[in-house]
Protein backbone atom coordinates (compact mmCIF):
# COMPACT_ATOMS: atom_id res chain seq x y z
CA UNK A 1 0.00 0.00 0.00
CA UNK A 2 1.72 3.57 -1.33
CA UNK A 3 2.14 5.94 1.25
CA UNK A 4 -0.81 8.77 0.08
CA UNK A 5 -3.64 5.74 0.86
CA UNK A 6 -2.11 4.53 4.05
CA UNK A 7 -1.82 8.97 5.15
CA UNK A 8 -5.94 8.31 3.69
CA UNK A 9 -7.04 5.68 5.99
CA UNK A 10 -5.45 7.21 8.59
CA UNK A 11 -7.45 10.37 8.25
CA UNK A 12 -10.89 8.49 7.94
CA UNK A 13 -9.58 6.63 11.28
CA UNK A 14 -8.76 9.84 13.16
CA UNK A 15 -12.55 11.12 12.03
CA UNK A 16 -13.84 7.86 13.18
CA UNK A 17 -12.56 8.33 16.27
CA UNK A 18 -13.45 12.13 16.66
CA UNK A 19 -17.30 10.91 16.24
CA UNK A 20 -17.30 9.23 19.44
CA UNK A 21 -15.68 11.95 21.47
CA UNK A 22 -17.49 14.98 19.50
CA UNK A 23 -20.76 16.37 18.90
CA UNK A 24 -22.63 13.67 16.64
CA UNK A 25 -23.84 16.26 13.77
CA UNK A 26 -20.35 17.48 12.97
CA UNK A 27 -19.13 13.84 12.40
CA UNK A 28 -20.23 11.03 10.11
CA UNK A 29 -18.63 7.85 9.10
CA UNK A 30 -19.54 5.40 7.27
CA UNK A 31 -18.18 1.35 6.44
CA UNK A 32 -19.76 -0.63 3.49
CA UNK A 33 -18.72 -3.98 2.57
CA UNK A 34 -20.50 -6.17 0.19
CA UNK A 35 -19.93 -9.02 -2.42
CA UNK A 36 -21.47 -9.80 -5.77
CA UNK A 37 -21.59 -11.56 -8.99
CA UNK A 38 -20.65 -9.80 -11.70
CA UNK A 39 -21.04 -11.98 -15.08
CA UNK A 40 -19.06 -9.36 -17.45
CA UNK A 41 -16.41 -8.02 -15.96
CA UNK A 42 -14.48 -6.41 -18.70
CA UNK A 43 -17.54 -4.49 -20.56
CA UNK A 44 -16.00 -1.56 -22.75
CA UNK A 45 -17.44 1.50 -21.45
CA UNK A 46 -15.77 4.94 -22.07
CA UNK A 47 -16.92 7.10 -19.11
CA UNK A 48 -14.53 4.82 -16.79
CA UNK A 49 -11.16 3.47 -16.39
CA UNK A 50 -10.93 0.34 -18.42
CA UNK A 51 -8.76 -3.05 -17.01
CA UNK A 52 -7.96 -3.91 -20.01
CA UNK A 53 -8.45 -7.84 -20.55
CA UNK A 54 -5.41 -10.48 -20.21
CA UNK A 55 -5.14 -13.89 -22.10
CA UNK A 56 -5.95 -15.50 -18.12
CA UNK A 57 -8.50 -13.51 -17.62
CA UNK A 58 -12.08 -14.71 -16.28
CA UNK A 59 -14.95 -12.75 -18.04
CA UNK A 60 -17.21 -14.24 -15.18
CA UNK A 61 -16.26 -13.04 -11.65
CA UNK A 62 -16.95 -12.45 -7.95
CA UNK A 63 -16.28 -9.10 -6.81
CA UNK A 64 -15.64 -8.22 -3.19
CA UNK A 65 -16.30 -4.55 -2.16
CA UNK A 66 -15.01 -1.78 0.66
CA UNK A 67 -15.95 1.54 1.21
CA UNK A 68 -15.06 3.67 3.59
CA UNK A 69 -16.37 7.58 3.75
CA UNK A 70 -15.54 10.16 6.54
CA UNK A 71 -17.24 13.90 6.61
CA UNK A 72 -16.35 16.57 9.36
CA UNK A 73 -18.69 19.58 9.29
CA UNK A 74 -15.64 22.28 10.30
CA UNK A 75 -18.24 25.54 10.07
CA UNK A 76 -21.81 26.11 10.84
CA UNK A 77 -22.93 29.23 10.07
CA UNK A 78 -26.44 30.78 10.16
CA UNK A 79 -26.86 30.48 6.71
CA UNK A 80 -24.79 28.40 5.28
CA UNK A 81 -21.97 25.38 6.51
CA UNK A 82 -18.43 23.41 5.21
CA UNK A 83 -17.07 20.13 5.40
CA UNK A 84 -14.20 17.93 4.47
CA UNK A 85 -15.20 14.35 3.12
CA UNK A 86 -13.11 11.69 3.04
CA UNK A 87 -13.70 8.55 0.60
CA UNK A 88 -11.72 5.48 -0.16
CA UNK A 89 -13.16 2.45 -2.14
CA UNK A 90 -11.44 -0.77 -3.10
CA UNK A 91 -12.95 -3.51 -5.08
CA UNK A 92 -11.08 -6.83 -5.88
CA UNK A 93 -11.60 -9.42 -8.38
CA UNK A 94 -11.37 -12.97 -7.09
CA UNK A 95 -10.88 -14.84 -9.91
CA UNK A 96 -9.13 -12.53 -12.07
CA UNK A 97 -7.05 -11.22 -8.97
CA UNK A 98 -7.15 -7.78 -9.74
CA UNK A 99 -7.45 -4.54 -7.14
CA UNK A 100 -8.56 -0.99 -8.00
CA UNK A 101 -8.59 1.50 -5.52
CA UNK A 102 -10.21 4.93 -5.21
CA UNK A 103 -9.53 7.82 -2.90
CA UNK A 104 -10.98 11.24 -2.84
CA UNK A 105 -11.24 14.18 -0.91
CA UNK A 106 -13.81 16.87 -1.37
CA UNK A 107 -15.01 19.98 0.13
CA UNK A 108 -18.39 21.12 -0.24
CA UNK A 109 -19.58 24.68 1.01
CA UNK A 110 -23.22 25.24 0.79
CA UNK A 111 -25.26 28.64 1.23
CA UNK A 112 -29.04 28.69 2.05
CA UNK A 113 -31.03 31.90 1.27
CA UNK A 114 -35.11 31.71 1.60
CA UNK A 115 -35.52 28.76 -0.16
CA UNK A 116 -32.78 28.14 -2.24
CA UNK A 117 -29.43 26.37 -1.26
CA UNK A 118 -26.55 27.27 -3.43
CA UNK A 119 -23.18 24.63 -3.18
CA UNK A 120 -19.78 24.41 -4.33
CA UNK A 121 -17.55 21.77 -4.47
CA UNK A 122 -14.23 21.15 -4.95
CA UNK A 123 -12.93 17.33 -4.99
CA UNK A 124 -9.24 15.52 -5.40
CA UNK A 125 -9.42 11.70 -6.63
CA UNK A 126 -6.84 9.34 -7.40
CA UNK A 127 -7.18 5.92 -9.22
CA UNK A 128 -4.75 3.12 -8.43
CA UNK A 129 -4.80 -0.48 -10.53
CA UNK A 130 -3.01 -2.81 -8.81
CA UNK A 131 -0.91 -0.54 -6.27
CA UNK A 132 -0.37 1.62 -9.49
CA UNK A 133 -1.20 5.25 -9.20
CA UNK A 134 -2.50 5.53 -12.66
CA UNK A 135 -4.39 8.25 -13.09
CA UNK A 136 -5.90 11.37 -11.06
CA UNK A 137 -9.07 13.70 -11.11
CA UNK A 138 -9.49 17.49 -10.35
CA UNK A 139 -13.20 18.23 -9.98
CA UNK A 140 -15.28 22.14 -9.29
CA UNK A 141 -18.70 21.91 -9.60
CA UNK A 142 -21.42 23.82 -8.92
CA UNK A 143 -24.81 23.07 -7.45
CA UNK A 144 -28.43 25.23 -7.11
CA UNK A 145 -31.67 23.58 -6.09
CA UNK A 146 -35.01 25.17 -4.50
CA UNK A 147 -36.80 23.73 -2.21
CA UNK A 148 -41.12 23.93 -2.92
CA UNK A 149 -43.02 22.18 -0.08
CA UNK A 150 -42.32 18.43 -1.23
CA UNK A 151 -40.33 19.19 -4.54
CA UNK A 152 -36.90 19.98 -5.48
CA UNK A 153 -35.57 21.57 -8.58
CA UNK A 154 -32.35 21.86 -9.37
CA UNK A 155 -29.33 22.49 -11.89
CA UNK A 156 -25.70 21.44 -11.26
CA UNK A 157 -22.56 22.30 -13.63
CA UNK A 158 -19.31 20.33 -12.99
CA UNK A 159 -15.72 20.46 -14.58
CA UNK A 160 -13.18 17.47 -13.88
CA UNK A 161 -9.53 17.48 -15.37
CA UNK A 162 -8.02 13.70 -15.93
CA UNK A 163 -4.31 13.60 -15.49
CA UNK A 164 -2.49 10.50 -16.30
CA UNK A 165 0.01 9.52 -14.30
CA UNK A 166 1.34 6.30 -15.60
CA UNK A 167 1.83 5.99 -19.41
CA UNK A 168 -0.93 3.39 -19.97
CA UNK A 169 -3.10 5.85 -19.53
CA UNK A 170 -2.11 8.61 -21.30
CA UNK A 171 -5.51 8.32 -23.58
CA UNK A 172 -7.45 9.76 -20.81
CA UNK A 173 -5.63 13.33 -20.73
CA UNK A 174 -8.25 15.77 -21.34
CA UNK A 175 -11.42 17.10 -19.53
CA UNK A 176 -14.95 16.33 -18.53
CA UNK A 177 -18.21 18.96 -18.47
CA UNK A 178 -21.33 17.93 -17.20
CA UNK A 179 -24.86 20.08 -16.80
CA UNK A 180 -27.37 18.15 -14.79
CA UNK A 181 -30.86 19.33 -14.28
CA UNK A 182 -32.94 16.95 -11.48
CA UNK A 183 -36.27 17.61 -10.47
CA UNK A 184 -37.47 15.19 -7.25
CA UNK A 185 -41.19 14.71 -5.25
CA UNK A 186 -41.71 13.42 -1.80
CA UNK A 187 -44.92 11.93 -0.90
CA UNK A 188 -45.68 9.56 1.83
CA UNK A 189 -42.78 7.59 2.66
CA UNK A 190 -41.49 7.58 -1.06
CA UNK A 191 -39.87 9.65 -3.07
CA UNK A 192 -39.60 9.95 -7.10
CA UNK A 193 -36.47 11.96 -8.43
CA UNK A 194 -35.67 12.44 -12.81
CA UNK A 195 -32.70 13.47 -13.81
CA UNK A 196 -31.39 14.64 -17.16
CA UNK A 197 -27.46 15.21 -17.69
CA UNK A 198 -25.55 16.76 -20.61
CA UNK A 199 -21.91 15.46 -20.86
CA UNK A 200 -18.78 16.10 -23.20
CA UNK A 201 -15.02 14.19 -23.14
CA UNK A 202 -12.46 16.07 -24.63
CA UNK A 203 -9.16 14.03 -24.90
CA UNK A 204 -5.71 15.51 -26.34
CA UNK A 205 -6.41 12.96 -29.36
CA UNK A 206 -9.37 14.29 -30.40
CA UNK A 207 -10.73 11.22 -32.02
CA UNK A 208 -10.74 9.97 -27.83
CA UNK A 209 -13.42 12.49 -27.49
CA UNK A 210 -17.41 11.84 -27.04
CA UNK A 211 -20.34 14.08 -26.06
CA UNK A 212 -24.28 12.60 -25.05
CA UNK A 213 -26.53 12.59 -22.74
CA UNK A 214 -28.37 10.71 -20.17
CA UNK A 215 -31.94 10.33 -18.74
CA UNK A 216 -32.62 8.76 -14.94
CA UNK A 217 -35.50 8.00 -13.23
CA UNK A 218 -35.53 7.05 -9.48
CA UNK A 219 -38.60 5.69 -7.41
CA UNK A 220 -37.67 4.64 -4.06
CA UNK A 221 -40.41 3.60 -1.10
CA UNK A 222 -39.96 2.90 2.72
CA UNK A 223 -42.31 0.24 4.74
CA UNK A 224 -41.35 0.32 8.55
CA UNK A 225 -37.56 -0.90 8.62
CA UNK A 226 -37.39 -1.40 4.47
CA UNK A 227 -36.57 0.71 1.93
CA UNK A 228 -36.72 -0.67 -1.97
CA UNK A 229 -35.82 1.20 -4.77
CA UNK A 230 -35.87 0.91 -8.47
CA UNK A 231 -34.24 3.39 -11.36
CA UNK A 232 -34.11 3.11 -14.64
CA UNK A 233 -31.39 4.98 -17.00
CA UNK A 234 -31.22 5.79 -21.27
CA UNK A 235 -27.58 7.19 -21.96
CA UNK A 236 -26.55 7.90 -25.73
CA UNK A 237 -22.63 8.52 -26.53
CA UNK A 238 -21.90 9.90 -29.72
CA UNK A 239 -17.82 9.56 -30.41
CA UNK A 240 -15.91 11.60 -32.89
CA UNK A 241 -13.64 9.66 -34.64
CA UNK A 242 -14.84 5.74 -36.02
CA UNK A 243 -12.98 2.72 -34.32
CA UNK A 244 -12.42 1.07 -37.90
CA UNK A 245 -11.86 3.68 -40.98
CA UNK A 246 -14.08 6.42 -41.19
CA UNK A 247 -17.16 4.26 -39.39
CA UNK A 248 -18.93 6.60 -37.07
CA UNK A 249 -19.42 5.16 -33.26
CA UNK A 250 -22.48 5.78 -31.45
CA UNK A 251 -24.04 3.62 -28.39
CA UNK A 252 -27.48 3.31 -26.75
CA UNK A 253 -26.94 2.01 -23.39
CA UNK A 254 -30.14 0.99 -20.98
CA UNK A 255 -29.79 0.30 -17.52
CA UNK A 256 -32.10 -1.45 -15.13
CA UNK A 257 -31.64 -1.78 -11.43
CA UNK A 258 -33.68 -2.78 -7.93
CA UNK A 259 -32.15 -2.49 -4.32
CA UNK A 260 -33.69 -2.90 -1.10
CA UNK A 261 -32.30 -2.02 2.53
CA UNK A 262 -33.03 -3.32 5.54
CA UNK A 263 -32.28 -1.20 8.93
CA UNK A 264 -31.17 -3.81 11.58
CA UNK A 265 -30.57 -1.16 13.69
CA UNK A 266 -29.70 2.63 14.18
CA UNK A 267 -25.92 1.75 13.08
CA UNK A 268 -26.52 -1.83 11.19
CA UNK A 269 -28.32 -2.01 7.71
CA UNK A 270 -28.34 -4.54 5.42
CA UNK A 271 -29.10 -4.24 1.33
CA UNK A 272 -29.25 -6.48 -1.81
CA UNK A 273 -28.81 -5.07 -5.08
CA UNK A 274 -29.13 -6.08 -8.69
CA UNK A 275 -28.32 -4.20 -12.11
CA UNK A 276 -28.73 -5.05 -15.50
CA UNK A 277 -26.61 -3.21 -18.24
CA UNK A 278 -27.51 -3.50 -22.22
CA UNK A 279 -25.35 -1.76 -24.71
CA UNK A 280 -26.00 -1.32 -28.20
CA UNK A 281 -23.24 0.03 -30.65
CA UNK A 282 -22.97 1.11 -34.36
CA UNK A 283 -20.09 -0.84 -34.38
CA UNK A 284 -20.27 -4.78 -34.43
CA UNK A 285 -17.88 -6.81 -35.89
CA UNK A 286 -15.30 -10.09 -35.63
CA UNK A 287 -12.49 -7.37 -34.68
CA UNK A 288 -14.43 -5.12 -32.83
CA UNK A 289 -18.19 -5.71 -31.11
CA UNK A 290 -19.19 -2.94 -28.59
CA UNK A 291 -22.41 -4.53 -28.27
CA UNK A 292 -22.73 -6.21 -24.75
CA UNK A 293 -24.35 -6.91 -21.23
CA UNK A 294 -23.63 -7.09 -18.12
CA UNK A 295 -25.56 -8.17 -14.59
CA UNK A 296 -24.66 -7.51 -11.36
CA UNK A 297 -26.03 -9.15 -8.02
CA UNK A 298 -24.86 -7.77 -4.73
CA UNK A 299 -25.41 -8.46 -1.36
CA UNK A 300 -23.95 -6.30 1.71
CA UNK A 301 -23.76 -4.52 5.44
CA UNK A 302 -23.58 -1.14 5.58
CA UNK A 303 -22.54 0.34 9.13
CA UNK A 304 -23.12 4.49 10.56
CA UNK A 305 -21.15 6.20 12.71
Amino acid sequence: MNSAISLYIIALIFILGLSFTAQAQNYYVELDVSSGYNNNVFFESDDTVINLETDDSTKQDIQNQISLMGSYEFFDGQDSDAKIMLDYFKESLVDNDLDTTVTSISVPYTYFINDYRLRSTATLMNYNLDGVHVLDYQTGRFDLTRKMADEQLGMQVSYTNKVPQDSSYDSYDGNNQNIKFHYTTNGLASMFKLDGNVFENDYTLEEDGNQGYYIKAIYSKTFLSTRMRVAAKYKKTNYNLGILDDEIRNDDQFTLSYSQDYDFSKLVAFYINSEYVKNNSSIETEEENYNYSQWTNTLGARFSF
